[in-house]
């Protein structure tokens, strides 16, 4: 918070995952019911939750007189600049009007969108880099070589030179921000949840094989790209083939329990809302339903053979709830599942494609296993 709330410190950039942010995923909104937003109304000096440590660096700030600092999130948060912004004025509501007002007229918080595939660090990848290098990092973070930043910057804030080496400064992310959520993100969430009720360890461990590289790349193809604007300079077609290859990488060791975790706060933009698009244009939905299907399953706990599976989840409680009640019922998890309206809204709820076709699919992964369902739905 010193360094935060100091004049000198003029950008504060943060990566905290999209749960991080106590929102509501299905409409964007602070979260007022979140146990750390409520221990942050009631202790705004002693912030536990991102907004809250946001909100009180802006409020010292304000008490010194000193300007606000440019924020930049850098989460696979749909519109996440504008999204963390909601999220730190609705708590300065819950806490002090007139802070409110303060920050909704000079909070400067600006969407971006970082392309770049970072796995879970292990031990080996500690000891590699120890023996390379001869330094002991305890923080080491590993990617791909694949990078690509960009930032929404319309009205100029000061920023470091970032762009000198690579990010792109542009005045509308939302085409690049939709592209890598529904292309390389709605593959990645959609492809590790079936591999992980599969058996499959890694997300190269599936997209290696051919029937889930095939799966993927007709998914993206029919029912994604359809829906996706055009994006200044990337060949959409080409950034598809680019994504699978990257996902194909062995060497990124990139779990399939990581990409579901959490799952819930991102299943809306990178499979619900392409689902939407498909449901009104009239399109075919059938790989996105799989997906979804495939979620659901992990979400009940239970792998198909029906061993547990642990993919931690802040709707953990409610499915399990869910789960217990429906026993083998697919259809009584499906409409249980589709009741949680933070994830799914009230929409799909009542569209009848949707409950059918997601029953449809979760009993074929129980009667038929997960190739089965795959090689039936290219057909």
């Amino acid at each position: 918070l010193a360094i935060a709330s100091d004049a000198s410190t003029r950008v504060i950039t943060m990566t905290v995952t999209e749960k991080g942010y106590c929102h509501i995923p299905a409409t964007g909104e602070l979260n007022p019911a979140h146990p750390d937003i409520i221990h942050d109304v009631g202790n705004p000096e002693a912030p536990r939750s991102v907004p809250g440590f946001l909100l009180r660096a802006l409020a010292l700030r304000k008490a010194r007189g000193v300007p606000f600092p440019t924020i930049l999130s850098c989460d696979n948060v749909p519109d996440n600049g504008a999204t963390l912004r909601r999220c730190v004025v609705g708590l300065a509501q819950l806490v002090d009007g007139a802070l409110a007002e303060h920050v909704e007229h000079y909070g400067i918080f600006l969407n971006t969108m970082v392309d770049r595939i970072v796995p879970a660090t292990r031990d080996v990848d500690l000891l590699r880099f120890e023996r390379e290098t001869g330094v002991r990092d305890a923080a080491l973070v590993v990617g791909e070589p694949f990078r690509m930043w960009v930032i929404e910057n319309p009205h100029g804030a000061v920023l470091p030179p970032w762009s000198k080496a690579g990010a792109m400064i542009v005045d509308d992310v939302v085409p690049f921000e939709l592209m890598k959520m529904r292309i390389l993100n709605g593959i990645q969430t959609n492809v590790s949840a079936l591999g992980l009720i599969d058996g499959l360890e890694f997300m190269s461990d599936a997209m290696g094989l051919e029937v889930y590289r095939s799966f993927a790349r007709r998914t993206i193809l029919r029912e994604v790209l359809p829906s996706l604007p055009g994006v200044p300079g990337i060949d959409l077609a080409a950034y598809v083939e680019q994504s699978i290859a990257r996902l194909q990488n062995t060497e990124l060791r990139h779990s399939t329990v990581q990409i579901v975790t959490d799952a819930s706060q991102k299943i809306r933009q990178r499979l619900l809302e392409p689902l939407r698009h498909c449901l009104k244009a009239g399109l075919s939905c059938e790989g996105l339903l799989i997906g979804v299907a495939a979620w659901l399953q992990v979400a009940s706990g239970v792998d198909l053979k029906g061993g547990r599976l642990s993919a931690p989840d802040p709707i953990a409680a409610q499915a399990t709830t869910i789960t217990r009640q429906a026993g083998s019922d697919a259809r009584a998890l499906v409409r249980g599942m589709l009741s949680i309206g933070a994830v799914f809204g009230d929409d799909l709820r009542q569209d009848e494609r949707v409950e059918s076709g997601l029953v449809r699919h979760l009993t074929g992964f129980r009667s038929r296993g997960v190739a089965q369902v795959l090689a039936a739905a290219a057909g």
